[in-house]
């Protein structure tokens, strides 16, 4: 018996939502998909700013207790932090304290040198000390 589409004794797809998608239905996702983007590109620069609003905090209004000694009822002020938000931030802005160097070498040779490398580089980006003449040092044939 030759298959046919949606024949009922076809081996495949006995499960319902089994077996490959068609290519109209991988396409309708995909647009899907690029309209879901579009919305939140739309929104993000509102839920950034308010995001960051969370991280410098929130002034709350609040009460004492009923049941406060001194002051039952009474409002007071106070600011809340959101926590996550400023872990958030750190997260995807601050660097690493401290990063791999990744180096593939083959023999103890090629690693001293890459290892030699790294170690210049490093050098090379930290800054050189400043040289001032505001304490002037002593000659050396001076005695004092």
């Amino acid at each position: 018996m030759k298959f046919q589409k949606g024949h009922k004794l076809a081996k495949g797809g006995a499960r319902p939502g089994a077996g490959r998608k068609s290519n109209q239905v991988v396409a309708d996702e995909a647009r899907a998909g690029e309209i879901a983007k579009e919305i939140l590109a739309r929104g993000l620069g509102e839920v950034i700013a308010l995001l960051l609003k969370a991280c410098k905090g929130v002034k709350r209004r609040k009460f004492y207790p009923p049941h406060h000694p001194q002051t039952p009822g009474k409002i007071y002020y106070e600011i809340e932090y959101d926590t996550a938000s400023i872990r958030f931030w750190i997260e995807r802005f601050v660097p690493a304290a401290r990063q791999g160097v990744d180096i593939a070498v083959d023999s103890p040779e090629e690693f001293y040198r890459a290892l030699e490398a790294a170690r210049r580089r490093e050098a090379e980006l930290q800054k050189p000390p400043i040289e001032t003449k505001a304490i002037p040092e002593p000659d050396n044939d001076q005695v004092h």
